[in-house]
Order: C-alpha cells, then structure tokens, then sequence
C-alpha cells in the first residue's frame, strides 16, 4: 500500500467495477483448453480408481452374509459427501464477488 503525502488516499490499487468486470468476462468467455481439460480428466479418473481399489482392498476382510452393511456404508458415503458440499457452497457464498459489489455513484 502506498501513500501519497500526509492524505489517507490509496495510490496504486484499483478497485474499479469495469477492471474487475473486463478481466473477469475474459476469464469466463474463454474455456479451459482441451489439453488441460483431458489433464484434469486423466487426474479425476486416477483419483477415482484408486480411491475405488483402496475401498475395495479394506472392504475385502469383511466377510458378511448380507449386504447391509454395505448399504448402509453407502448411505454414509453419500452423506459425507452432500455435508461436504454444503459446507462449501456455504463459504463461497460467504466470498464477496466483483459481479455482486455495489456501483458507486457518478459524481
């Protein structure tokens, strides 16, 4: 933060509406490239083998007549999972957003 003399105004920051909104429109107007969305893919894939072999090799000691019990671990998975994503639409939501700030008037 610098400061201009002995006044308190801010030099060197911006926080106009239309920097923010420009960068943030170029941003969303242009997608991922392909070469990073398969990355992305290939990553999400590996994590879901190996987090589905991992489950399986604990799951392979447990010998039980019935499926209940993996049932009900399905259940708690499912609502780990619906927890997890409350928790973060919350803080997003929380997050101020340079769409959501309010104009400031002309003078």
């Amino acid at each position: 933060m610098y400061m201009r003399g002995p006044s308190t105004q801010r030099v060197g920051m911006t926080t106009s509406p239309t920097a923010a909104g420009s960068s943030l429109e170029s941003k969303i107007k242009h997608p991922p490239g392909k070469v990073a969305t398969r990355i992305f893919g290939v990553v999400l894939a590996i994590g879901f083998v190996y987090a589905g072999s991992q489950l399986l090799r604990d799951l392979s000691h447990v010998h039980s007549s019935s499926a209940f019990p993996f049932i009900l671990l399905g259940i708690a998975l499912l609502v780990a999972l619906a927890i997890l994503m409350t928790v973060f639409t919350y803080l997003e939501a929380r997050q101020p957003h340079p769409w959501s700030a309010p104009e400031k008037a002309a003078s």
